[in-house]
């Protein structure tokens, strides 16, 4: 028994060491274990914009890295994020993937839970701007809206070297003419990177429209014409537009008019347009035409009426006393034009048939536009008697009884054909008659009692009637 009982002591000696050889191992490897992990640590407060304008990269801005947890005192260790949205166009609804690393000199010796998150973002389109647009300040009016463009400025605010162009529409609210009228300015885009701008924002601005110069062609002026106290010409075609834009509605008249109403020659005619229509507004007339060399010319006057003394005893002129002078015939109403009548004989010689004309002069303030008649001849029975008188007569011609009632003799010197003529003082030829001989007698009970003078073969005498 007591040799057993040694024998399991020893054994038990041998067990215990070698348990002590073990757990002095496991100690040994834990140790080991131990001096080679990791501590955890974790993150807290991290704060991403989550929203952001078109900048043509995936990157969000990290407003907060975070707070670290469970970094032993003394140890050097900190956090960085970042983040990344999955595209980098303008678009809403984007994953954004945030990762968190640790830094520092002691990083090595701690690991962080959950490094990778994610949130939803928004990338907004880029909005554009434009500067120094300057618009034509006017245009001619042409029925359209458009308004062109001087000089359309730089696309602002852009990613440098994205294809894009900018495109601009300019429009007047209205077609017609007009001065300083809004002008609405439209601006658009195109190009392979469009969908992450916004255009440049319209605006309004001013420009004018002004009217649209008219143009004829076929227009005739007539450039002689009678004087007719107007300065008026004949427009003998008006001609047609050649510029009016369809479907617009533009009438016109056309006038001409001498430089002055008188009568002359190398006058200027000035021609003028008048416009009248609905579209009339937005059109300007042609100019005025000008015709060189025009011509009035004078109204050749007649006249009409007039008396005068058919006899006169001589006085060695052809002077005619003119007792009713003769009207104008030609003059325009209520134009200042007289008429001058004067008369003579065909010569200042004594004896009958003479010839007497008239002649004529004008006056007046309207005068210089009209040519005075034309001569005429007022009688050919005109009488000049010898300014030797009655007496002398008698010793050639002798006519009796003077006075007389009813009936005279008249007694010729020579035989032959004579011509007897009896005139009133005014000259008026009462009688005339022809007789051969010497004598004959004259039946005078028709005329009426007064003084005449009685002509034989151009000889008068003055004869008596009670």
């Amino acid at each position: 028994m007591t040799k057993k009982l040694y024998l399991c002591k020893l054994n038990n000696n041998v067990f215990f060491s070698a348990m002590k050889k073990v757990l002095l191992t496991l100690l040994l490897v834990f140790t080991v274990f131990v001096a080679n992990a990791q501590s955890v640590v974790t993150v807290s407060g991290i704060d991403v914009d989550t929203v952001k304008v078109f900048d043509a990269t995936d990157s969000a801005f990290v407003v907060n890295h975070g707070t670290l947890a469970g970094v032993a005192p003394g140890d050097v260790v900190s956090v960085f994020t970042e983040a990344h949205y999955a595209t980098i166009n303008a678009d809403s609804g984007i994953t954004i993937t945030v990762t968190s690393t640790l830094q520092g000199a002691d990083a090595a010796f701690y690991t962080l839970i959950n490094p990778i998150t994610t949130l939803t973002g928004r990338i907004e389109k880029r909005q554009l701007y434009r500067d120094s647009v300057v618009l034509m300040p006017f245009k001619i009016y042409d029925g359209m809206v458009e308004c062109p463009i001087q000089f359309s400025g730089i696309a602002r605010n852009y990613v440098t070297h994205h294809i894009l162009t900018t495109i601009d529409t300019c429009v007047f609210l209205d077609p017609n003419v007009g001065n300083n009228k809004p002008v609405r300015v439209i601006f658009g885009m195109s190009g392979e990177d469009e969908q992450n701008y916004i255009p440049p924002r319209d605006t309004v601005m001013e420009s004018s429209i002004i009217p649209r110069k008219l143009v004829t062609k076929g227009t005739s002026i007539q450039t002689v014409k009678q004087y007719d106290g107007t300065p008026d010409a004949q427009v003998l075609s008006k001609g047609s537009f050649t510029n009016v834009l369809e479907d617009d509605e533009v009438n016109f008249t056309l006038s001409a008019a001498y430089e002055d109403k008188d009568a002359g020659q190398g006058k200027n005619i000035h021609s003028h347009f008048e416009i009248s229509g609905a579209s009339a507004v937005n059109y300007s007339a042609p100019d005025d035409g000008l015709y060189m060399n025009g011509e009035i010319m004078h109204i050749q006057l007649t006249a009409s009426g007039g008396e005068a003394v058919k006899s006169k005893t001589y006085d060695g002129t052809t002077s005619c006393e003119v007792t009713t002078p003769s009207q104008p015939v030609g003059v325009i109403n209520n134009e200042r034009v007289y008429l001058n009548t004067m008369a003579a004989y065909d010569t200042p010689s004594v004896g009958t048939n003479h010839v007497i004309t008239f002649s004529y002069t004008i006056y007046g303030n309207d005068a210089f536009n009209y040519i005075a008649p034309e001569d005429s001849v007022y009688c050919t029975d005109g009488v000049i008697v010898d300014e030797a008188g009655v007496d002398d007569v008698v010793a050639l011609n002798a006519v009796w009884p003077n006075p007389f009632v009813d009936e005279v003799n008249v007694v010729c010197p020579m035989d032959g054909e004579h011509h007897i003529y009896i005139y009133g003082v005014s000259g008026q030829v009462f009688r005339s008659e022809s007789f051969s001989g010497v004598t004959c007698r004259m039946d005078l009970s028709s005329l009426a009692s007064g003084i005449y003078l009685f002509s034989v073969d151009g000889r008068a005498t003055k004869l008596i009637k009670k």
